[in-house]
């Protein structure tokens, strides 16, 4: 799938930490986004979507009719039948092109897919929205989160025409993995890894000597060390927020996108964006700034 005419206009989050983390002096501390305290889903993925178009710079009104995609990852994460409808009510958003699939933490480049497609291809809606709620069922020591985030959600703003961080390819690939072993880091295989990347620089008709940046999310350091070492990356061209707030499924993806984006690269850089899920499915896609 290739949408050259669809861009992601910004990118907006909110994420709280536990009530009683340590770091916070006992009180509810919001780490990116003005809301404080226990977030519903519906509530973060009302400041998100805010935020989301504060930084583009655009109000609530010029949300004409727009798609709301919403990213279900698990019960955790809180992400029911009329999710994204609650949060346009709440925004004061009329009729909207609202629906949910569930997925792990590759689920937010599934649903870009479908969004970009559906942006290039109706010509009525020039704007759409992807939401997804802080998977807070794969938090946890195992993963290396240790209670940092708790609730919250990642918006991604995308908009037809946008001449900015132009979506130019989105693939996905399912592999079939065993239950069992679906946490340990040695199962990632990176030789479909790779088919998959190489399928989807090639259709975004670039190679590796033309990525800048690489967004990841995985579900373990190890999975993200190994993936630098197999790439041969440099820390530096890497951003995963894992580290800093833990494993938090499809919303992790899109803030270590955020964080690209946010330091505004040169036109016509590409940054990769990869997602390693647990449950055997993969996708990659690639942004041109």
């Amino acid at each position: 799938m290739k949408a050259p005419d669809v861009g992601i206009r910004a990118i907006g989050t909110c994420l709280t930490a536990h009530p009683t983390d340590a770091r916070s002096g006992g009180s509810s501390t919001a780490l990116a986004c003005p809301a404080t305290g226990w977030e519903t889903t519906v509530a973060a993925g009302r400041s998100a979507t805010e935020d989301a178009l504060r930084r583009a710079g655009l109000s609530v009104a010029e949300l004409a009719q727009p798609y709301y995609l919403v990213c279900r990852e698990s019960p955790e994460d809180g992400a029911g039948p009329l999710t994204g409808r609650r949060v346009l009510d709440g925004l004061g958003v009329g009729r909207a092109y609202s629906q949910q699939a569930g997925h792990d933490v590759d689920g937010a480049l599934l649903l870009l897919r479908t969004l970009a497609a559906q942006l290039a291809s109706n010509r009525l809606v020039r704007r759409g929205l992807l939401l997804a709620p802080l998977h807070t069922g794969a938090t946890g020591p195992a993963d290396g989160a240790e209670g940092k985030v708790q609730r919250g959600a990642a918006v991604l703003l995308a908009e037809e025409g946008w001449p900015h961080n132009r979506i130019r390819a989105v693939l996905t690939r399912t592999t079939p993995y065993s239950r069992g072993d679906d946490r340990q880091a040695g199962t990632l295989d990176l030789d479909a890894l790779g088919s998959l990347v190489d399928r989807v620089l090639r259709a975004s008709h670039t190679t590796w000597a033309g990525i800048d940046r690489v967004a990841l999310h995985t579900a373990d350091p190890e999975q993200g060390r190994r993936f630098r070492q197999h790439f041969a990356l440099r820390d530096d061209q890497v951003s995963d927020c894992g580290p800093d707030l833990g494993y938090i499924g499809s919303a992790g993806l899109l803030i270590a996108l955020q964080r690209i984006l946010d330091t505004r690269p040169p036109a016509g850089s590409k940054v990769l964006a990869t997602a390693l899920g647990r449950d055997g499915t993969w996708s990659a896609a690639v942004v041109e700034a």
